[in-house]
């Protein structure tokens, strides 16, 4: 149910900001756009909707994640996910288009780390990692939200050239895993992943 709602939520801000740029100067036009309060309501209940899905998914993943008192994780996460919460301002006031898609989508994923991580039981730096997950999702949003004119590239690739590269990627990435799989290659239940990751040892030259 959780997922409808807000998957309802994603397709009525779209629509919303559609419509609105529409209205004003067009899809594309590098006209500014105005704070709306509708669309920054909408994306402000999305945030409120994520947070209460990812409050159901720690209780399933107890393995791997701190739940403590119900109290203090709420507490705990929300207080972790409020600074980047008020970047979906941004969505308010930029026009719709491609970046904001593809931008709404990866603001999605960051927020669901920054809740999660607060809660992680894996050994790593997380203050490291929320600082960087939160520049990265700033370094994106920003161009793509409110660069609109064409920027010319210094080095220009031919469509041909850009299919080979495109092709040499994808043989290369096939010999890398092919050459995996020689290596660490097991079959194991979903539940037991987590174990033999950590197992996981290759050559030098394959690293």
């Amino acid at each position: 149910m959780g997922a409808q709602a807000r998957q309802a939520v994603i397709e009525t801000i779209f629509l919303a900001r559609a419509l609105t740029t529409s209205d004003q100067a067009g899809i594309g036009s590098p006209t500014p756009q105005s704070f709306r309060f509708g669309p920054s309501l909408l994306v402000f209940a999305y945030i409120v909707l994520c947070c209460v899905s990812l409050a159901y998914v720690t209780q399933f993943y107890e393995s791997i994640l701190r739940t403590g008192s119900n109290a203090d994780a709420l507490y705990a996460t929300a207080l972790n996910i409020a600074p980047f919460a008020l970047i979906s301002i941004l969505f308010s006031v930029s026009q719709f288009s491609l970046g904001y898609l593809l931008g709404f989508y990866l603001y999605t994923i960051i927020l669901g780390y920054l809740w999660l991580i607060q809660l992680s039981k894996f050994p790593y730096d997380h203050a490291l990692a929320y600082a960087s997950s939160f520049a990265s999702a700033l370094a994106f949003l920003v161009p793509a939200l409110f660069i609109t004119a064409p920027i010319k590239p210094r080095v220009e690739i031919s469509p041909g050239t850009f299919s080979k590269l495109l092709t040499s990627i994808f043989i290369l990435s096939a010999i890398v895993v092919v050459c995996g799989a020689f290596f660490n290659l097991r079959m194991v239940r979903l539940a037991e992943i987590y174990t033999y990751r950590g197992e996981l040892r290759f050559p030098a030259w394959l690293q």
